[in-house]
């Protein structure tokens, strides 16, 4: 776990707390807009599509704002960030597929 640096990105409460508010508004904003389409229960596949598109949405936005090269200088590589960003939205996903 260290060499992404993801224990440095957990211990940075603000930067822990935006990307996983980010995760989450950007999962929030896919589900709203599969169900606007007509979509109704995702399958796997469709899943992990959300997931890969949340943490690659979240990843660009840190690239944006050059969060992800400050990061980089602490040790905290952009797999940590992906991982953090899909950290809610693969729970949420994980409640929805056991109450459907």
């Amino acid at each position: 776990m260290n060499e992404i640096g993801l224990d440095i990105l957990v211990r940075t409460v603000g930067f822990r707390r935006a990307y996983l508010l980010r995760g989450f508004a950007v999962w929030v904003l896919m589900r709203m807009g599969y169900a606007f389409l007509g979509g109704g229960t995702l399958g796997l596949i469709q899943v992990a599509f959300v997931a890969a598109m949340t943490s690659g949405v979240v990843v660009i936005d840190a690239r944006r704002r050059n969060e992800d090269l400050f990061l980089a200088n602490l040790g905290v590589s952009r797999w940590a960030i992906a991982l953090l960003a899909t950290a809610i939205p693969l729970g949420l996903e994980v409640i929805l597929r056991v109450l459907a």
